[in-house]
């Protein structure tokens, strides 16, 4: 959850093994303290075209339970699919979890997101659940470790994504650096570059 009036945007890019580019970018907002608006999308290069792509804006709303000594929320968005075969308009439903952690008295978070796209139109839904755990190695440096898990009716896929933020001196703005590691497909290797900014 954003507090109210505060916000967070990052963008990204990724290179492949396989010479694919993905332009992602992501924004959220607190409209009140209780109410996250935000929006993502993503972007597939080959070529120097766009082949494929998504986005979808959502919004967010804190639940009342207090297992795991943790934030639990709620979210429920919209968007669509781009590919070859045209658009895929969805829904989208997801649950969260996020809590601050301690190791060798340093801070750290985990977090875990778990959703479903329901395609309408089709029977083509993915379940998605993602799991970060980042722990902050100095006032000005961040290490973070995220694990991808997507399910669809033809496959299931788990990508590895460490990564190491940079946020300079007095500054608003942090820089990533990181891996995206699939464990089924070698060509969407990558290594990302990205931007962090609160707001």
């Amino acid at each position: 959850m954003r507090e109210k009036g505060k916000g967070f945007f990052s963008t990204a890019t990724k290179m492949t093994y396989g010479l694919t580019t993905t332009q992602s970018g992501y924004f959220e907002y607190g409209i009140t303290d209780r109410l996250t608006f935000g929006a993502s999308i993503d972007v597939n290069l080959e070529g120097g075209y766009a082949t494929s792509g998504m986005g979808h804006v959502f919004m967010r709303k804190p639940l009342k339970w207090k297992r795991g000594k943790g934030i639990w929320a709620y979210q429920l968005g919209l968007g669509t699919r781009i590919d070859a075969l045209g658009k895929h308009p969805f829904t989208k439903t997801s649950l969260h979890f996020g809590k601050g952690i301690t190791w060798r008295e340093k801070g750290g978070w985990v977090s875990v997101d778990a959703g479903i796209e329901w395609a309408l139109g089709s029977a083509n839904h993915v379940m998605k659940v993602d799991l970060t755990v980042g722990l902050n190695i100095s006032p000005r440096s961040k290490a973070m470790l995220q694990v991808y898990t997507n399910v669809t009716q033809y496959e299931a896929r788990i990508t590895l994504a460490p990564s190491y933020i940079f946020t300079p001196k007095a500054k608003k703005i942090s820089y990533v650096i990181g891996l995206e590691a699939p464990t089924s497909n070698r060509n969407d290797f990558g290594i990302k570059l990205g931007v962090w900014q609160k707001f």
